[in-house]
């Protein structure tokens, strides 16, 4: 037999092979390990935030069930956690866009030392209100034209603004408190620190839920937050897109000092008093709230629902670790490490780091 005939019954024999291979069938996964995959791909530092805070709830209510099955222990969460909520947001959109705002605290306690000053005065709430705004949205001007046009590492600009600030407030209040206990029961009180429903549930707390999904809503899907994300991935890239990149990164320092202002407002309304140290406890759980969220600190990816899921979890670890008897002290430890693991589990989990 010659070797052309061999070939071609080597040929003849391939086709029905192949032919039978392929009514086997491939094996293809569940619909449903699919789509939880293409979740976890899409949505997978928001669900590690969400599994963080359940595992650790559950682990507060295992070790002291008679203190966090009690609502009030809830309720009195509730009024701090929308000041975390406020600033922690647009510390998202300024990371996710490659840059960092250390300044909020003390824009904070200087927006609030406003508002109180004012209405210790006798000034309507509302032009107090909008006077404190003003500043802050002059602040984070103040922080854009220094770091996006000055060219200063932000870092280094906003962690110094926030010494100036808060080293401002010391010399003019000279520690001393303002009392605001005048707009207690106030119609402008009522409608931002108030409460409503037979169980007193915090006014504010429902100003948060709108502000995140509002957060949310921009940051997925309006173009602003769709730029901020290009800006931080890949700056050149957003620049040959038609990105205006100084525009968006100016952006992101006004809404921080915007939404400062505001929280300094809502801290004042909440202590019915302003304190020379208000703001000053937000730094760390702020930062560890965006970072435990799901926020990478490289920039190019952030998550806004993931960053409200980090206030809840920074919010109740004060709470938690004084109802399972472990001293307060150990709070700070907490965070620290919250931040660091935080940021490992970014690295292993995009396999990105700063290097």
């Amino acid at each position: 037999m010659s070797s052309s005939t061999t070939e071609q019954g080597a040929k003849g024999l391939e086709a029905p092979l192949a032919a039978n291979m392929g009514d086997i069938p491939s094996s293809p996964q569940p619909k449903v390990v699919r789509e939880y995959l293409a979740y976890l791909r899409r949505y997978g530092q928001v669900a590690g935030a969400l599994t963080f805070y359940v595992v650790m709830m559950a682990i507060f209510i295992a070790l002291a069930p008679t203190v966090f099955t009690n609502y009030d222990v809830y309720a009195a969460s509730w009024i701090s956690l929308p000041t975390f909520i406020l600033v922690a947001v647009p510390e998202v959109f300024i990371i996710t866009a490659g840059e960092i705002d250390l300044s909020f605290p003390g824009l904070v306690g200087m927006s609030g030392y406003l508002f109180a000053l004012l209405d210790q005065a006798g000034v309507p709430a509302i032009i107090s209100l909008l006077t404190a705004v003003a500043f802050g949205i002059g602040a984070g001007l103040l922080n854009a034209g220094l770091v996006v046009f000055v060219g200063l590492p932000a870092l280094v600009v906003t962690l110094g603004m926030m010494f100036f600030w808060e080293g401002l407030i010391s010399v003019l209040t000279g520690g001393n408190g303002i009392a605001t206990t005048n707009l207690e029961g106030h119609a402008f009180y009522n409608v931002i620190a108030g409460t409503v429903f037979h169980f007193e549930f915090p006014v504010q707390m429902l100003w948060a839920i709108g502000f995140g999904v509002f957060a949310v809503i921009i940051f997925g899907r309006h173009r602003f937050g769709i730029h901020v994300s290009c800006v931080g991935d890949n700056i050149q890239a957003a620049r040959e897109m038609g990105i205006n990149v100084r525009a968006v990164k100016t952006g992101t320092f006004v809404f921080m000092g915007l939404m400062s202002a505001l929280t300094g407002v809502l801290s004042v309304l909440i202590d019915n008093n302003f304190y020379s140290t208000t703001g000053q406890a937000l730094l760390l759980p702020v930062i560890a709230a965006v970072f435990v969220g799901g926020t990478p600190p490289w920039g190019g990816a952030g998550t806004v629902a993931g960053a409200i899921l980090g206030a809840c979890t920074v919010t109740f670890i004060d709470t938690g670790l004084v109802g399972i008897g472990v001293n307060a002290y150990w709070t700070q430890v907490f965070y620290g490490v919250v931040i660091v693991v935080s940021v490992l589990s970014h690295r292993f989990i995009t396999g990105r780091s700063q290097v």
